[in-house]
């Protein structure tokens, strides 16, 4: 893994939601989700969902 490229793409994603936080999932409805999947014996998305946005923005 190139750490150089791991970094770009974290400071990538902190700008876009910085410069459009209403495009990102409110962190309570993300923590809610979390937890009803959890819950509910499914395992939960949020990875999943993170992994393919760094992915995004790796890719770049």
């Amino acid at each position: 893994m190139d750490k150089s490229k791991v970094a770009a793409a974290f400071n990538r994603w902190m700008d876009e939601y910085m410069n459009d936080p209403d495009a990102f999932e409110d962190i309570t409805a993300t923590v809610l989700r979390h937890q009803k999947e959890k819950e509910d014996g499914s395992e939960p998305t949020y990875g999943d969902d993170c992994a393919a946005l760094l992915e995004h923005y790796m890719s770049d």
